[in-house]
């Protein structure tokens, strides 16, 4: 060895490589370590605000945007003291005005960026009777400037809205969380999942919409069990998870024992949308009928009449599509044929408008117009029927509705 010999070996192509890889190695060991520190954290920090939740402690606004939305977002990895990162009151473009978000979370600094999160915040218990309104403020945030996720909280109660879904807002949400009622590992498993910088940009969103999909699924085979309940002694032979099955194939769905089986009782916190069957019970052997009745649910064509009666569902060629109002049916086949629509030679209440003003009772269709969303049941789906035949459908076979009584009395005249 000579005088001036290195004092380290010498770097071949295979240490190079293997050097590269343990590296990996160990930036992915730093991620999940990290990743159980931020878990306990979070943990630690549900159960702290369980007992302020419970003590009264948060009593305006403010109060939850700092003490709770922050105090989570820096415990995901945010950093909070950063205003392009967290920024507070994030100025946006409205319909005809000014308007500001309570925070926008953004996990880069490049310029013209799109949020990753928008966050609206309410006084604890403000939610409670104005999350309709509360949804329709959330449209007009996203209408020119749309957020990945959009969350919706009052530091106790948390929904997650998939911000570019299809359908009306209240359609966009994939999860709910109760920070007093739901199970400590579900609560700090969403947030991780969801609201963590470090699933941004692509993770966070393919999770939301996974979720989402998820929870569209579920309703089907909720739907399907309860006919299931009704239908038992008709397939003796079947077992619990074939009879749903063959009910969703009748009704155009086709769904594997497998998936079946994975998605029954699926747990998204969306209580007041997915039947309350308990996660963790397991299934029964046999349907058990309810003494309760259910809802008389029925599928029918487009020329039916459905005076006292609300939609529920509307199938559109190859696709059904949950809604709870005849103008979101409506609105749901605007959005579908929208390139095919918007230059169509139709009656003025049928025709996209750019005006507000240009109708009575309007809808809007994201960011790019209006359509008139007045009139009864079977006047809207004269409208739909007449927008498909245009469009070269057969509305008889094309469409179908799925639909249960109102509730209402029809009138007796003397």
């Amino acid at each position: 060895m000579g005088l001036y010999a290195s004092p380290c070996p010498i770097m071949t192509h295979n240490t190079a490589q293997f050097l590269t890889v343990d590296k990996k190695q160990e930036r992915i060991s730093l991620v999940e370590k990290e990743n159980r520190i931020n878990e306990g954290i979070v943990k630690e920090i549900i159960r702290d605000l369980r007992t302020k939740l419970d003590g009264g402690f948060f009593e305006k606004e403010e109060h939850v945007r700092i003490a709770i939305v922050a105090r989570i977002c820096m415990a995901l990895g945010w950093d909070i003291w950063n205003p392009q990162e967290f920024y507070t009151e994030y100025p946006i473009r409205m319909k005809g005005r000014d308007g500001s978000v309570d925070v926008a979370l953004f996990h880069s600094d490049l310029k013209d960026r799109t949020p990753d999160v928008f966050i609206e915040i309410k006084a604890v218990g403000k939610l409670k009777g104005n999350i309709e309104s509360s949804e329709d403020q959330l449209q007009e945030y996203n209408f020119y400037n749309t957020a990945s996720i959009t969350v919706l909280t009052d530091g106790k109660v948390w929904r997650f809205y998939l911000s570019s879904a299809t359908g009306t807002f209240a359609q966009k949400l994939f999860c709910t969380i109760n920070i007093m009622e739901n199970d400590e590992d579900f609560i700090q498993t969403v947030f991780q999942n969801i609201l963590s910088k470090s699933r941004y940009a692509l993770d966070a969103v393919n999770y939301a919409k996974k979720m989402h999909s998820d929870l569209r699924l579920s309703k089907d085979i909720e739907r399907a069990k309860r006919e299931a309940n009704q239908r038992i002694d008709e397939n003796p032979a079947l077992n619990m998870y074939q009879l749903v099955q063959l009910i969703l194939r009748e009704r155009g769905r086709e769904f594997g024992i497998e998936e079946i089986k994975r998605l029954w009782g699926y747990k998204s916190g969306v209580k007041e949308e997915i039947s309350s069957q308990k996660e963790d019970s397991p299934a029964p052997d046999k349907f058990v009928i309810k003494e309760t009745p259910e809802p008389q649910i029925t599928i029918g064509g487009i020329n039916d009449s459905y005076t006292y009666r609300n939609i529920t569902r509307i199938f559109i060629v190859d696709e059904w599509h949950e809604v709870r109002y005849w103008w979101e049916a409506k609105k749901v086949v605007y959005e579908r044929f929208y390139d095919e629509l918007k230059n169509a030679d139709l009656p003025k209440r049928m025709r996209i408008m750019v005006n507000k003003s240009d109708h009575y009772m309007p809808f809007t269709l994201d960011s790019r117009g209006y359509v008139e969303g007045h009139g009864a049941a079977n006047t809207i789906l004269n409208d739909i029927k007449r927008v498909l035949s245009i469009l070269g459908y057969d509305p008889q076979k094309d469409i179908k509705i799925e639909s249960q009584p109102s509730g209402a009395k029809k009138r007796v005249y003397r």
